[in-house]
């Protein structure tokens, strides 16, 4: 078994052997989730439906996921609650204010929109990226100071496992 120090990997259960040398909080959480998947919202279902038209199609070869690859917070709840730990679970949306030529595909260019730019070639990637540009500008238009609103749903769960006295 790997020593804590080991960078090589990380194991909880050797985490938890050395548990008294560690801070206790890291201990105590067993299971977290931090899960982003505005499915729903204009940027993916666009993005999947330019992604599926005749056009496309045939190129993504499986890139996208499925719209509903992110459980609601209800969902994470029951699931962790059956293993039988105590949860916290909650969504959330932000607002994020963005600004700037196309502030929507630049925020999906980190996330959602790279596996697609990943299965085509340059000028493919220009072309696909042109249009689902041109999608989002309608979608998302700037209010009348330039910004434009996106926005972010989130769902938290944070779980753990009572301890024993």
């Amino acid at each position: 078994m790997p020593s804590p120090e080991s960078t090589d990997t990380w194991d909880a259960r050797t985490y938890r052997q050395y548990a008294d040398e560690r801070s206790r909080p890291f201990l105590d959480l067993l299971a977290r989730v931090d899960a982003t998947e505005p499915a729903e919202a204009p940027s993916h279902t666009l993005l999947r439906e330019l992604a599926e038209s005749p056009q496309w199609t045939d190129k993504m070869e499986g890139a996208l996921r499925g719209a509903n690859s992110v459980f609601d917070a209800m969902v994470y709840f029951r699931i962790l609650t059956e293993a039988g730990l105590t949860v916290d679970a909650w969504e959330t949306t932000y607002l994020h204010v963005l600004s700037g030529q196309d502030p929507v595909l630049h925020w999906t260019s980190g996330t959602a929109l790279r596996p697609v730019l990943a299965v085509l070639g340059d000028a493919d990637a220009q072309a696909f990226t042109s249009q689902y540009a041109g999608l989002l500008r309608v979608a998302y238009p700037a209010d009348s100071a330039g910004r434009v609103i996106l926005p972010f749903r989130r769902v938290f769960a944070v779980a753990r496992r009572e301890e024993r006295v």
